[in-house]
């Protein structure tokens, strides 16, 4: 393997997914390049530091206790011959509960409200790290090695002009989902987006139909002296960041919004 191999693959390699005669190879090239060992190393102590990062939603106590209550209730009303079925019933008693939950006004909203919040974060620490591109070049590049690489149909957040560049792409992964990251340089400034595909917010939300058809604003506001945007759309959600001046930002949004 070569060192542009290592850089494309690290994550795959960090994450597991490679073969055993894969890794060997991989370990190999490290064994004996210590550029690549340090990048490595680099790398994992990020990945490391996103997962730190996470501050999984917490059911609120009051509905655990609900929860509890309502299998409870199910356990003593159980006439004893009929013991056996008690396990079935209480498991009735959680989905209900657990569906009661969802239905509450102000949870999905505070669901959403959490999820932005992970998606805010953890593309801030992204754009702090400057992991070098996996692959260089503008946007047929950049699709060609999304489709290949990955397998994923994606049209690069921001459009190319005078001012804006696009540098090139790595894969990377916000939460449990499969995310993209794009390096721009506008008006010699650079700006990172990083996008997660439609079908796996869907998986991460348990396949809700929360994204809308149209484009939506989610988050637009300031976090640890950079400026960020994270916008929704058919296709994916995107989360600009930049220090660059937030009108000036804003301006690199699609013209849909």
């Amino acid at each position: 393997m070569r060192c542009e191999d290592i850089k494309r693959f690290a994550s795959l390699y960090i994450d597991g997914e490679f073969d055993e005669l894969e890794g060997a190879r991989f370990e190999d090239h490290l064994e004996h390049c210590e550029t690549c060992r340090d990048m490595i190393q680099s790398t994992r102590v990020f990945q490391q530091a996103l997962v730190e990062r996470l501050n999984p939603p917490r059911m609120p106590r009051a509905v655990r206790d609900r929860i509890l209550e309502a299998v409870d209730a199910e356990l003593s009303a159980a006439p004893r011959p009929w013991i056996w079925k008690v396990p079935m019933a209480a498991a009735a008693s959680i989905v209900l509960a657990v569906g009661i939950y969802a239905a509450l006004p102000g949870v999905g909203e505070n669901a959403e409200a959490e999820e932005v919040e992970t998606l805010v974060e953890e593309s801030v620490a992204v754009h702090e790290a400057a992991l070098p591109p996996e692959v260089e070049g503008n946007g047929d590049a950049v699709r060609g090695f999304l489709a290949e690489k990955a397998h994923l149909n994606l049209r690069p957040p921001i459009e190319e002009n005078d001012s804006t560049r696009l540098l090139g792409v790595r894969l990377t992964r916000i939460g449990k989902s499969r995310a993209v990251l794009y390096h721009y340089l506008h008006n010699n400034r650079s700006v990172s987006v990083v996008q997660i595909p439609r079908r796996h917010l869907e998986t991460l939300r348990g396949n809700r139909q929360l994204i809308p058809a149209s484009t939506r604003v989610l988050y637009d506001g300031a976090r640890r002296g950079y400026n960020i945007t994270l916008f929704e759309g058919s296709g994916s959600t995107n989360t600009v960041v930049s220090d660059m001046p937030s009108r000036e930002l804003r301006k690199l949004i699609p013209a849909s919004l």
